[in-house]
């Protein structure tokens, strides 16, 4: 009921904001699962376009005898049904051996989550739902700046949803790779505390009776990727923290 109602609130962002126009509103937006709780928490900017991704999940509905439609229309009528498939496979990305699993994505968030003391109990998700590999249209969309202050309402519902699956996950520590959402997340959800703390060098989300340790960084994976100097120092960090 849970998965349902919030992939539900994520298509009504969709509907709302119909006239954006940009590729990604002709595309089915991320759809997710129930997050693992008490986990490492990965927050990403917004999914890529996948076109293998896909053409493997048109496949499997055909296959299936279902063959579900994953182009986005406000005319579109997404089931209960299809609707959790899809964030089904979605889930299925990060897990090694599934037939959807992402392994450049996934594969180095899995062993810095392995370093820490957290092993497969991980979890990803993005702040945005559009699915979208040039980051400009995305940015464009909400209306990003130099900062991340000053965004718009398209982008503010989007938070709003995010906001609810992060609390939901209940995380131990919290991760944001991405530099444009550290950006966001600063500004949003940490109350503008403006430096680290002294002690372990972090910021801090507060979720419920919870301050939950937060770094913000850069990408982990692909060709942007923290230099393994950081990341060395950033596993350092968590794991003092930790122990």
């Amino acid at each position: 009921i849970w998965m349902y109602q919030v992939n539900s609130e994520i298509l009504a962002v969709w509907k709302k904001h119909e006239n954006i126009d940009a590729p990604f509103m002709k595309r089915i937006p991320l759809f997710y699962t129930k997050p693992k709780t008490n986990c490492l928490l990965y927050v990403g900017f917004n999914p890529s376009f996948n076109e293998k991704f896909m053409s493997k999940l048109k496949a499997e509905s055909v296959k299936s005898g279902k063959s579900y439609s994953f182009d986005y229309n406000t005319k579109t009528e997404f089931s209960e049904e299809n609707i959790n498939e899809v964030a089904e496979y979605e889930a299925g990305a990060s897990i090694p051996g599934h037939e959807f699993f992402y392994e450049p994505y996934f594969k180095k968030l899995k062993k810095v989550s392995e370093r820490i003391g957290f092993g497969d109990n991980f979890e990803n998700i993005d702040l945005f739902f559009m699915r979208e590999t040039n980051s400009k249209e995305v940015k464009k969309s909400i209306n990003y700046g130099k900062d991340g202050k000053e965004l718009n309402q398209f982008a503010e519902d989007q938070l709003a949803i995010s906001e609810k699956i992060i609390k939901e996950a209940k995380p131990i520590v919290i991760i944001v790779i991405n530099a444009a959402s550290s950006n966001i997340y600063k500004n949003k959800f940490l109350c503008n505390q403006e430096k680290v703390d002294k002690k372990y060098g972090l910021y801090y989300h507060k979720i419920g009776e919870r301050n939950v340790p937060t770094i913000l960084c850069g990408m982990i994976s692909g060709q942007r990727a923290l230099d393994n100097f950081s990341l060395e120092r950033m596993i350092w960090q968590i794991n003092k923290y930790c122990k």
